[in-house]
C-alpha cells in the first residue's frame, strides 16, 4: 500500500455537509436520517401498564403496534433536557411505524407534528397542510386556523399582545399579588412601559418572534415557551423618570416604583402575567384551545367512521402554548366507554422538557399517561443517556462519517428497499487505504453485516478526540 498516498487524503463530500450535519431531526432528509440513525437502548420508564424488561427503542416500538393491535388506548410521554434525542427518537418511532403500517396492511392515519422552529404559526400551518383536514366537514375549522397563522404575522402583533395582556387583567380569575392587584392593567397601558417591553430582547418580543416563526434569534435552550421574568422590570433610571415625569395613570407610576426597589415584587408580577398569557394567545389569535380540541375530536369521529384509526407523533407539545390544554384533552380522551366509543382508537407520542411536564401537566393528567418515559441518565441528571461514555459519542460520530462518505443515491436506494440497519452501505469496504486508516485512527463497530462486522472508520478524528471533544 502506498502510505504516502494517505497524505491528506479526504474521503467525503463536502456537498451534502449542511443536510447530514442538522441539529434538527425532524428536518433531515429521510435517507439521511436513517442512515445516521444511532439505536435507543437505554430508554427508562417511569411509567408503564405493564413491565418492561427491554428497554431499547425496538421494544417501544413493539409496545405500540401491540397495543394498537388489542385496541388499547396508548398515551407516550417522552421526558428529557434537550440534546437528549427526544426528536430523534420520534421521528424514527414515526419512520419505522408507517413501514411497518404499509407492510402489515394496517389502517393508521399518521402524524407527526414537528417543533417548526418553535413557532405557534408554523405549527399551525403543519396541521392545515397535514391532508387530514380536507373535506368538507372542516372547512370553518380551517378557516379559523388560517386566520390565526395571519394575525400571528402581523406587524402589530406586540401591541396586540399586550392589549390582551391588559384585558386578561380583568378577565382571567388569578389571584394577583398583593401591590399589584389593582395596578397592573394601568401597568400595561404605559406608553414607556410598553416600549420597554416591546424593545428587542424583551418579554413581549421574545413572545412575538416565538409566535411568528422567527424565534431562532431568541436562543431558548430549552426549547420552552419565553415567558416574563423578573429583570424585564428592572427599568433603568431613564425610563423610571420618564414613567414619573411623563408616563400617565398614578397606578402606572406606582407599581413601577414598587418593582424597582422590591426585586421579589418583579418575580411576583412576572409569574402573574405567565398566567395570563394562554389568555392572551387565545384571544390574539382569534383561535381558543376549545377550537383545537374540538377540530381533533371532530377527526378521529370521521375516522372512526372510516374505520381508520389515528397515530400522533407530536415533536415538542410546549409549541401549543395557550392551546395545549385542549390539545391534551384529545390525548387523554379514551376511544372506550360511553364518552368514548364515538372516537377512533389514539396512539401518541409526545415529547416535553422536564420543565413542561413539571408545570404544565396537571397531576390528574399525568394519572391518565399510559407510558411515561424519560432519556435522561437518571431522575434528576441533567445528562443524556445517548452519549455518555466515549464509545457510544464514537458510534454515533462514525455514523455521520459514513453518511459524508456515501454517494447520497446509495442511501437513497438503501431506503427504498427496506432501510435495513445490517445493510446500511459502509463506504470503507471500497476505500484502498481501509487497513492503514482502521489501524491508526480505529474504527467503531455499527452492526452485524452478513455475518460481517459493519466496521467504520474514524478517521480524520479517533476515539480520545472526539470524546475530548463531546466534553469541551
Amino acid at each position: 500500500m502506498n502510505e504516502k498516498g494517505f497524505t491528506r487524503f479526504i474521503c467525503w463530500d463536502k456537498q451534502p455537509l449542511s443536510k447530514v450535519i442538522n441539529t434538527e431531526a425532524v428536518s433531515v432528509d429521510k435517507h439521511i436520517f436513517l442512515a445516521t440513525h444511532a439505536p435507543f437502548n437505554s430508554i427508562t420508564y417511569v411509567k408503564s401498564p405493564r413491565q418492561i424488561q427491554d428497554t431499547s427503542e425496538t421494544q417501544l416500538l413493539e409496545e405500540m403496534f401491540q397495543r394498537g393491535h388489542n385496541n388499547e388506548h396508548t398515551f407516550i410521554v417522552m421526558q428529557g433536557i434537550p440534546g437528549t434525542g427526544k426528536s430523534h427518537l420520534i421521528r424514527w418511532l414515526k419512520e419505522q411505524y408507517i413501514v411497518e403500517n404499509q407492510e402489515t396492511g394496517g389502517n393508521d392515519v399518521i402524524l407527526l407534528i414537528e417543533r417548526a422552529n418553535s413557532s405557534l404559526r408554523q405549527t399551525l400551518t403543519q396541521i392545515i397542510n397535514s391532508g387530514l383536514f380536507d373535506s368538507e366537514r372542516f372547512a370553518n375549522q380551517v378557516k379559523k386556523l388560517e386566520s390565526a397563522t395571519q394575525q400571528l404575522s402581523d406587524e402589530s402583533l406586540s401591541d396586540t399582545i399586550l392589549n390582551n395582556l391588559q384585558v386578561a387583567t380583568r378577565e382571567v380569575d388569578v389571584p394577583a399579588p398583593r401591590r399589584i392587584k389593582g395596578k397592573v392593567e394601568k401597568f400595561l397601558l404605559d406608553y414607556f412601559i410598553r416600549q420597554e417591553l416591546k424593545k428587542d430582547g424583551a418579554a413581549i418580543e421574545r413572545i412575538r418572534l416565538f409566535l411568528s416563526g422567527k424565534s431562532d434569534s431568541i436562543g431558548l435552550a430549552d426549547n420552552e415557551f419565553p415567558k416574563f421574568n423578573a429583570e424585564d422590570f428592572e427599568f433603568s433610571i431613564n425610563v423610571l423618570r420618564s414613567i414619573r415625569d411623563e408616563g400617565g395613570h398614578r397606578d402606572a407610576k406606582d407599581l413601577a416604583e414598587t418593582l424597582n426597589h422590591r426585586v421579589e415584587k418583579r418575580q411576583e408580577l412576572a409569574e402573574y402575567l405567565n398566567q395570563l398569557i394562554p389568555f392572551a394567545i387565545e384571544r390574539t389569535t382569534a383561535l381558543s384551545a376549545n377550537d383545537l380540541k374540538q377540530m381533533f375530536y371532530d377527526l378521529r369521529r370521521e375516522l372512526k367512521q372510516q374505520g381508520k384509526n389515528l397515530v400522533l407523533f407530536i415533536e415538542d407539545i410546549s409549541v401549543f402554548t395557550g392551546l395545549d390544554a385542549g390539545l391534551v384533552d384529545v390525548l387523554v380522551t379514551q376511544h372506550t366507554g360511553e364518552s368514548g366509543n364515538e372516537y377512533c382508537r389514539l396512539t401518541s407520542v409526545v415529547g416535553v422538557t422536564d420543565a413542561y411536564f413539571k408545570d404544565s401537566f396537571p397531576d390528574n393528567i399525568k394519572q391518565r399517561v399510559t407510558h411515561h418515559l424519560t432519556l435522561n441518565v437518571g431522575a434528576g441528571q441533567k445528562q443524556s443517556q445517548l452519549l455518555n461514555n466515549p464509545q457510544a459519542v464514537a458510534d454515533l460520530v462514525a455514523r455521520y462519517l459514513n453518511a459524508l462518505r456515501l454517494n447520497q443515491q446509495e442511501l437513497e436506494e438503501w431506503v427504498r428497499i427496506g432501510a435495513r440497519p445490517e445493510e446500511l452501505p459502509n463506504a470503507c469496504r471500497a476505500c484502498q487505504h481501509r487497513a492503514t486508516c482502521h489501524a491508526a485512527f480505529g474504527i467503531s463497530v455499527l452492526e452485524d453485516s452478513n455475518n460481517e462486522r459493519l466496521q467504520v472508520g474514524l478517521y480524520p478524528f479517533n476515539k480520545q478526540s472526539l470524546w475530548t471533544l463531546y466534553e469541551r
